[in-house]
């Protein structure tokens, strides 16, 4: 993997990270999207791994440009996981109402 190839493979994954992450309809299908774009066999975790075998200056170029897009994902996957569990929450709670 060449530096430009692990540049191009860092930003399709984030992209396509952020669409699975957003298409998520359940904690599961959410976890799932997790595991592929944040987990140790996915292609970031590659392109992460592939880091050393660069110059110092590419290196640190796309070191914290993966490092970018862990976070960008990581912040996705939070915000999604707090709106599946508020909307189960709320489901939870008008099953629970009682009308008086």
């Amino acid at each position: 993997m060449d530096p430009s190839e692990a540049r191009s493979i860092a930003d399709a994954e984030l992209e396509r990270g952020l669409r699975s992450i957003a298409a998520a309809r359940s904690t599961d299908e959410l976890e799932a999207a997790r595991t592929a774009a944040l987990g140790r066999k996915s292609r970031l975790s590659e392109v992460q791994k592939a880091l050393g075998s660069f110059s110092p200056d590419e290196r640190r170029e796309l070191g914290k440009r993966v490092n970018e897009v862990f976070a960008e994902l990581r912040r996705a996957y939070d915000a999604r996981r707090m709106e599946l569990e508020l909307a189960s929450s709320a489901r939870l709670l008008q099953g629970d109402a009682v009308d008086v």
